[in-house]
């Protein structure tokens, strides 16, 4: 009936932040939240007069309707940072974030690309940080001097099933790992300062020959 209906949907709905907190990530892990959430919507709608499995029902699909909201955001986002990459660099993020979540989404955890194309201006920006304005210093590339100025580099974050961000550690490295096999320089293994969510083209220069490139309107990967 319709209460039951929707005494389930709002119970399917407010469980979601709860059952997100349990670790299981692939088919199982989403079964198992999907079951958590129906056995609550069933019972909320049986104390409520309601029927049982129209509650449990009306829970699990609004909370499978959530997560597939979250899911195409989350790859809608992805895909607008990889289209804002030269061409000869999407394919393979592309192909690094979708390996990277095969491997990490079965233990609760899902990689996105937090950054990817930056302006000059935009990179001078975040150059001053630290320096000429408030705040924490996060590059030491000035604008021009950066693979992002060109659409030769991408950073990614992977986010637990709490919404917790984590941008170095074991996981990250696992993900590095998976950039190098597709050819990717993965900023974790810089001498320098460790860049961990970084990731670039293979064939990118210093910075200073980057700009050079840039100014004389030549190629910036191949020079010429």
């Amino acid at each position: 009936d319709f209460m039951s209906g929707f005494i389930g949907g709002a119970i399917g709905s407010a469980a979601g932040a709860f059952v997100n907190s349990i670790k299981l990530g692939g088919t199982f892990g989403l079964f198992t939240r999907t079951a958590i959430t129906a056995a609550a919507g069933g019972t909320a709608a049986m104390l409520g007069g309601g029927n049982f499995a129209n509650g449990a029902l009306s829970a699990a699909f609004t909370y499978l309707f959530n997560e597939a909201i979250l899911t195409i955001k989350d790859m809608m986002d992805n895909f607008d940072h990889i289209l804002k990459l030269d061409t000869r660099l999407a394919e393979i993020a592309d192909d690094h974030i979708e390996l990277a979540n095969k491997e990490l989404n079965p233990l609760g955890y899902k990689v996105k690309i937090s950054s990817s194309y930056r302006s000059i201006k935009e990179q001078n920006e975040i150059y001053a940080k630290g320096r000429t304005k408030p705040g924490k210093i996060v590059t030491y590339a000035k604008g021009g001097m950066s693979a992002h100025n060109y659409g030769l580099a991408y950073d990614i974050v992977i986010i637990d099933s709490k919404g917790n961000l984590i941008w170095s550690g074991p996981l990250m490295e696992r993900v590095g790992i998976i950039g190098e096999s597709l050819g990717l320089v993965w900023g974790g293994r810089f001498k320098s300062i460790k860049d961990c969510p970084h990731f670039q083209h293979f064939l990118v220069p210093s910075g200073k020959d980057m700009y050079e490139r840039y100014k004389k309107g030549l190629d910036v990967l191949y020079g010429f």
